[in-house]
């Protein structure tokens, strides 16, 4: 990894360590995954959303991606409840992303906390090592007490399964949205948006964010 300083491993996992790093070419930090992360830029590379993490370099088996300097949404969350105010714009900004997400035709399947960066009034999505296309998921794909149960059980995955994701992530921070077991009665993206914009009025035009 010429090029690259290796400063801190923050986590290791079954398929890929994350670390701080710094960039001698871009003079500042960034982040490297080094493991099976290859498909992982591939999609990152192919997105470009203002609440999704940038990518700067795809290789064999490592990439380097942007540094967010805020702190993980479970990070806030021990710290103390988020207003109400900000829940709902944290709210809108991850659907933005996942609506968004959905439209190229992926699914995340790994929405949590700890895969959501709150920096400078931005949410940014990170992680996206098991995003696949929507159909069959093995049984246990996912983070358990985040996971659908079609990904607790083994099924198949649609734009639905992270909607579940959506809606853990947004009882987790006190509002309270109930998603049905049953992928086929669940809310669209779209749908909780509206949502959303009914517990707090719309916003201006000039600043909402399309699903």
């Amino acid at each position: 990894m010429r090029g690259y300083d290796l400063l801190e491993l923050l986590s290791s996992g079954h398929s890929c360590d994350t670390w701080d790093a710094w960039s001698h070419e871009r003079g500042c930090r960034v982040i490297v995954r080094r493991g099976d992360v290859r498909d992982e830029g591939r999609l990152l590379r192919r997105l470009t959303h203002p609440n999704i993490v940038r990518v700067y370099e795809v290789h064999r088996d490592w990439i380097v991606l942007e540094t967010l300097s805020g702190s993980t949404l479970a990070a806030l969350r021990a710290g103390g409840p988020l207003s109400r105010d900000d829940a709902i714009e944290m709210g809108r900004q991850l659907c933005s992303a996942v609506g968004y997400l959905h439209r190229q035709g992926w699914l995340h399947l790994d929405l949590k906390p700890d895969n959501l960066i709150a920096d400078g009034g931005r949410l940014k999505v990170i992680d996206f090592s098991i995003a696949q296309r929507p159909g069959p998921v093995e049984s246990g794909t996912g983070t358990r007490r985040w996971m659908a149960p079609e990904q607790e059980h083994g099924g198949v995955a649609t734009e639905a399964t992270d909607v579940w994701g959506i809606g853990a992530v947004l009882r987790s921070v006190g509002l309270d949205l109930e998603i049905a077991e049953d992928p086929a009665e669940r809310p669209t993206v779209a749908d909780v948006i509206r949502w959303l914009d009914g517990l707090q009025g719309p916003r201006p035009a000039h600043t909402r964010q399309a699903a």
